[in-house]
């Protein structure tokens, strides 16, 4: 869906240009049309969905470039829209498993984040404070003392299973939690959330499973 955007918002001219001629997409990566491929850009996953073999990028190529050739024709358009409607238009795309888990994951994030009958400042000041007594608490429980916040690396395994804990428990902003755990960026919060929710090195587990001891 992505990698035809192109071809549908027609930054490209179907049946002159081919896909691979548009330099913003990681697409010409994927077909092997750049020098380099960057090591963050994952391809298995978008192959191996068309049961290709990791490096069938021809594969994938001769699918894509024949999709943009339907984008020319009507018929193939109006095909194509049918295909992507949900994508665009509802909330998940998958069985009703799948749908399932999303709403019980989704339940699991939002448990504790009720808030009180506050509104503007009076709530932040209220989600704030009760974020400071669960990060002094997650200190104590992790044996760290408030200065070793900003005496440690960014990057500190504790510090982004803090950050995991505190975003799961409280409603405060990612800016408040960077800025309380000294890890600069508050898009730093998102990638230790991310990491730490699907690790399984044992000291993460041990960490994670430290903090839930939290209230009992």
């Amino acid at each position: 869906y992505i990698h035809l955007n192109p071809a549908r918002a027609k930054f490209i001219r179907v049946g002159q240009d081919k896909l691979w001629q548009y330099p913003w997409s990681s697409y010409p990566a994927y077909v092997r049309r750049t020098r380099t491929r960057s090591e963050w850009l994952v391809t298995e996953r978008v192959l191996g969905s068309l049961r290709l073999a990791p490096q069938a990028w021809k594969g994938y190529e001769a699918c894509l470039e024949s999709r943009v050739l339907e984008l020319g024709i009507r018929a193939g358009r109006k095909e194509l829209e049918a295909d992507w409607r949900p994508l665009r238009r509802g909330w998940y795309l998958g069985s009703e498993q799948f749908r399932d888990r999303l709403l019980d994951r989704a339940q699991a994030a939002l448990k504790g984040k009720r808030r009180p009958a506050l509104s503007g400042a009076d709530r932040r000041s209220h989600d704030q404070a009760q974020a400071g007594k669960m990060l002094q608490a997650g200190l104590k429980l992790l044996k760290l003392r408030p200065g070793d916040l900003a005496a440690s690396p960014k990057g500190r395994l504790e510090k982004q299973v803090l950050a995991w804990w505190l975003y799961g428990n409280t409603t405060v902003q990612r800016r408040w939690l960077a800025e309380r755990l000294e890890m600069g960026y508050e898009t730093r919060i998102s990638q230790a959330v991310s990491y730490v929710e699907s690790s399984r090195s044992p000291e993460v587990l041990r960490l994670k499973k430290t903090l839930l001891r939290y209230g009992k």
